[in-house]
């Protein structure tokens, strides 16, 4: 690490990985698809605002059935998250409230490199901590735009002992997609 920079050797042939570059390309292509929304004035309500929960995602985990007694992947934990949406919007439907609230706290990502928790405990990961980044930013991205056709939505980001680094960079990519509401 050399005036801030890093490297990281990924392969045999010594190709040189450079995580803040990666980052910046990310960042990038969050922006470049931020549409720009106009929220429609919304009449006057009961003062209602919901506080959704979704704790403990571990986005990216790699669960075996024989290891730890069931099965889990991104598929699973993007079936799960998109169900809670789907309530939540059911819910946003029948109360009609002025606001929405989503806390997504406690590991949303199952690890902080790829390989452990934020406090070095091994896990084992589904796929690369790009794809995961990735995938993880994608799905949020999406749930808030469904809840955003009932409310303005907030999502407040709470970093977990599994992903107390990386939860900062997701929050930061969403926001750059929702930069232009």
């Amino acid at each position: 690490n050399r005036m801030g920079q890093t490297k990281v050797y990924a392969s045999k042939d010594k190709k040189v990985f450079n995580p803040e570059e990666q980052f910046q390309k990310f960042i990038e292509e969050i922006k470049n698809n931020s549409p720009v929304v106009k929220l429609p004035k919304l009449p006057k309500r009961n003062r209602k605002c919901f506080f959704i929960q979704v704790p403990d995602l571990h986005f990216g985990k790699l669960g075996r059935l024989s290891e730890v007694g069931e099965v889990y992947n991104m598929e699973i934990a993007t079936q799960r998250f998109m169900q809670a949406i789907d309530v939540f919007c059911e819910d946003a439907k029948r109360y009609k409230p002025e606001k929405i609230l989503v806390n997504l706290g406690g590991d949303i990502l199952n690890t902080d490199n790829g390989k452990t928790t934020t406090n070095g405990a091994p896990q084992d990961e589904v796929s690369s901590i790009a794809d995961t980044q990735r995938n993880a930013v994608w799905l949020i991205i999406g749930g808030a735009k469904e809840l955003a056709k009932y409310a303005p939505v907030e999502i407040i980001i709470i970093p977990g002992n599994h992903d107390e680094i990386r939860s900062w960079f997701l929050g930061h990519a969403i926001e750059m997609y929702f930069w232009n509401d």
